[in-house]
């Protein structure tokens, strides 16, 4: 088996057009050079001249003529040909450095005759950024917390909620400690059943004002965070709008809990708990004016993965991809987590679980009705350079909140300092984790700042 891992770059041409280049061909994880492969390439793409991605004849249209376009660049054209030969083995990944690169849908990457689209098997996902960083470790400690805020205005929660909580109880089921807390605007749907919630499983009401959504994200952190909200966009402002509990009672047509996704990425910058965030929102992943999508905006600073939605998506098939999103992401944390040795580094790879959601809806609408075809290509990964990986806290040794301040706060002054600083400097900064309470040394940043570096 041969394991292939593309970058394809997309940039602006000039006449405000856009042009493509294959930045990063590895095989086996090793370089792999194409003549020319970093030139530029203009792509000859408009929107308007797209079909829309509604029936199966308009989707593989469209599939087709992305990639006749990104074809016309030699060194990508060999490599798709490698990769849709074996999807299962690659990864095919997009740097767009411009709002309009964003709109279009590269995930629905299709070869035809006969009609074959990538996504289905490939992990195709988008970057924030092409830095090849060190790893941002993240600290497990054998509990996987979650937290789902669920409350679009005029939006039912009822079967997001369902998906969520079906699928938490299903994996503890099955050996992962994962734990949820699921916060509603709906008061209707608090009411636990006779046999009260799943083990695992907590409810209760969606914050009332921004201050205590505030509050309870900083005071609460957990590895993954899902929303199911509205997205919204004024003056530059970006921001996820919650209805709670009055605002459903009297029908508001919109929420009066707006989280900025400034603030949302200041909090996941300091906690440094999170690991994926979800943004099963009306437009999550949707570049809105000339700002780059939120789910790009939130991996590129606060969280290290990210699902966005590209478009609008209607209730019922949120909870499809939930639904099948969760039951693959579990499964795979189960198989790398547990029984994983003390200290050791694992990696995440969340893509497995895009690709089956992807596959989900898109078998959901493969018969009818013919214009909701196209509803797969939805979901968008956002993912940084380096990959997501967590290190396993020994069972024994325990870390509170106030000392995971310490190693982070430690860790980023290291990290942010310059090439030419001094290694005495480095050292002493270090030696502020000698103090008492003494940091054990497996959880300690090396000299540059990096968590579970050798």
């Amino acid at each position: 088996m041969v394991m292939r891992d593309a970058l394809v770059e997309i940039t602006e041409w000039a006449g405000g057009g856009l042009a493509a280049r294959l930045f990063r061909c590895r095989v086996d994880n090793q370089d792999f050079d194409y003549p020319n492969a970093l030139t530029f390439q203009p792509l000859t793409l408009d929107p308007a001249k797209l079909p829309p991605l509604d029936t199966v004849a308009n989707v593989e249209e469209y599939g087709t003529k992305i990639r006749s376009e990104l074809a016309s660049h030699p060194a990508i054209k060999a490599e798709l040909t490698q990769i849709f030969g074996a999807p299962a083995d690659a990864l095919l990944k997009f740097f767009i450095s411009l709002p309009a690169g964003e709109q279009y849908r590269w995930e629905a990457l299709c070869e035809s005759p006969p009609r074959k689209f990538l996504a289905h098997e490939c992990a195709v996902s988008r970057l924030a950024s092409m830095n090849d960083n060190p790893a941002d470790v993240r600290m497990f400690s054998g509990l996987i917390r979650m937290a789902a805020f669920l409350s679009p205005a005029q939006i039912p929660a009822a079967n997001e909620f369902a998906s969520i909580v079906t699928q938490v109880a299903a994996a503890r089921a099955a050996g992962l400690n994962v734990e949820c807390t699921i916060y509603l605007g709906d008061e209707n749907l608090l009411t636990p059943p006779a046999a009260g919630w799943p083990a695992g499983v907590k409810v209760a009401p969606i914050p009332g004002d921004v201050e205590a959504m505030d509050r309870l994200l900083v005071e609460k952190p957990v590895e993954i965070l899902h929303f199911f909200c509205h997205g919204v966009a004024t003056v530059g402002l970006q921001a996820l709008e919650f209805a709670n509990i009055n605002d459903t009672d009297i029908e508001a047509k919109s929420g009066s809990v707006a989280v900025s996704l400034e603030r949302l990425n200041q909090i996941l910058m300091l906690t440094k708990t999170t690991w994926l965030t979800v943004l099963n929102c009306c437009s999550g992943g949707k570049v809105v004016a000339r700002l780059h999508s939120m789910a790009r905006t939130l991996t590129k600073r606060g969280s290290p993965v990210t699902i966005g939605m590209a478009e609008p998506i209607l209730d019922t098939d949120a909870s499809t991809f939930s639904s099948a999103f969760y039951e693959k992401l579990f499964a795979m944390m189960r198989d790398c987590l547990v029984g994983a040795a003390p200290n050791s580094l694992v990696m995440l790879d969340c893509a497995s679980a895009v690709i089956e959601a992807r596959r989900r809806v898109h078998n959901k609408y493969l018969v009818a009705p013919p214009d909701a075809f196209g509803r797969w290509t939805l979901p968008l990964l956002y993912e940084r350079g380096a990959p997501l990986v967590v290190k396993l806290v020994p069972a024994e040794v325990t870390i509170d909140p106030e000392m995971k301040r310490r190693i982070d706060t430690v860790a980023g002054m290291l990290r942010v300092l310059p090439p030419t600083t001094p290694a005495n400097m480095r050292k002493d900064i270090l030696g502020l984790l000698d103090n008492d309470p003494k940091v054990p040394a497996e959880f300690r940043p090396n000299a540059f700042g990096v968590i579970g570096a050798a």
